[in-house]
């Protein structure tokens, strides 16, 4: 089986989902390491294209893409320190809903706390119990 070392600009941009300008943006700024041919044509190789992907896979979520460029602009660079572990879609699925839940909870919470000082009592009790539970896990 012949597998191919190196990718155009079209192919690695549809492996990557991405448009070739975003490619070809990605070279100019280094996020992209790419070869140059002897007609001075971009090649990028599987290597690349590989982590590139999984780099995606791990930060693409809730729109880190945004919030980099976000950064970018201010001249910070975002890094992921601890990259999640591989789980089934199903519980990644439920482990993000729940975290909307409790978000949206908590700002809930939050605002009715300004009404009712007894609700941010019960509030900041309920944080510690959930920050001791996840300790614990």
């Amino acid at each position: 089986m012949n597998r191919k070392l190196w990718m155009n600009p079209q192919e690695a941009a549809v492996s990557l989902g991405i448009s070739v300008k975003t490619l070809r943006r990605w070279d100019k700024t280094g996020k992209l390491h790419v070869a140059r041919t002897a007609g001075n044509h971009r090649r990028i190789g599987m290597a690349e294209i590989q982590r590139l992907q999984k780099q995606g896979e791990q930060a693409m979520r809730f729109g880190f893409s945004s919030l980099q460029e976000t950064s970018r602009w201010q001249q910070v660079r975002l890094e992921v320190l601890d990259p999640p572990a591989q789980v089934d879609p199903t519980t990644d699925l439920l482990a993000d809903m729940l975290t909307i839940v409790t978000v949206f909870s908590g700002k809930l919470y939050a605002y009715r706390a300004h009404v009712n000082p007894r609700h941010k009592r019960a509030l900041l009790i309920l944080v510690s119990k959930s920050e001791q539970a996840e300790r614990a896990a």
